[in-house]
């Protein structure tokens, strides 16, 4: 991710993780430079992730994992159309497992 346009700054990234701890799930992750946060940049990023995730690679699912302290990447996540599904322990820590399936990504597109 690049901001602002004409200027050579890596400010965060988002894309697709994979974690040993979370088999068989591929996690949408985000993180942003502070000195961008509260733009929109990183829920806009999000949801063209899930949307390449669901439209192109016909993923069956997608989760994200954030600490509960973590508000705004939990807003992000609930932006992106995501809900808590369980909590689990990821690396030592109490977790929620946001997630969203294909299923409900076409019938959101649908709705709108």
């Amino acid at each position: 991710m690049r901001f602002p346009r004409g200027e050579e700054a890596v400010i965060g990234y988002c894309g697709f993780f994979h974690h040993a701890e979370v088999p068989g799930e591929i996690e949408i992750g985000y993180r942003l430079g502070p000195d961008y946060w509260n733009r929109g940049l990183i829920t806009e990023a999000a949801r063209a992730v899930r949307d390449h995730g669901f439209a192109d690679l016909k993923l069956p699912r997608v989760i994200s994992l954030i600490r509960p302290e973590n508000i705004p990447s939990r807003r992000v996540a609930e932006k992106n159309g995501m809900q808590v599904e369980k909590k689990i322990t990821f690396r030592g820590f109490p977790t929620p497992v946001y997630a969203m399936t294909r299923e409900a990504w076409l019938a959101s597109r649908d709705a709108s």
